[in-house]
């Protein structure tokens, strides 16, 4: 997928894959992500999202483990230099309450609870899903552009 070459961020989020797992309960998800570096904490948050979101949408992110990740996701696109992209990803978290479920089956059990416990064309998510996947593309140069000068940067 990527070089090893600096300024690009695959080879940080490679080796940050096997010490932090998003498959786990949120406290080892947590305590896992405290023992990584400032740039595998940004990195990792941000191309997870966006591996799902552009797989499946917003409401794939939410359903899946990895949404356990999405108040550090927020974080990171706004360390990337795309402020907007996070607002879309913090307003469609917002869904949730004000207390965002790191527990996968309880994200699962709310959608389940509003009639979205499987996708549907025009919900959930469906416009920020849209908003995400533009501005991924265009803000800051895209995600790529933004991610590999953040990793070569730091």
């Amino acid at each position: 997928m990527g070089t090893e070459a600096e300024g690009d961020y695959w080879s940080i989020v490679e080796t940050a894959y096997r010490s932090i797992s998003v498959h786990q309960d949120p406290a080892a998800f947590l305590e896992q992500l405290a023992g990584a570096t400032r740039v595998e904490r940004v990195l990792l948050p941000a191309h997870w999202c966006q591996s799902e979101v552009l797989n499946g949408g917003l409401w794939q992110f939410f359903m899946n483990s990895t949404g356990v990740l999405c108040p550090e996701a927020i974080e990171a696109y706004g360390a990337l230099g795309m402020p907007k992209l996070s607002s879309v990803l913090k307003d469609a978290a917002s869904w949730f309450g004000p207390e965002y479920p790191r527990a996968k089956k309880d994200r699962r059990s709310m959608l389940s609870l509003a009639g979205w416990g499987r996708p549907q064309k025009g919900k959930p998510f469906s416009s920020q899903t849209k908003l995400f996947l533009k501005l991924h593309d265009s803000e800051s140069g895209g995600f790529l552009a933004a991610a590999d000068g953040f990793a070569g940067r730091t």
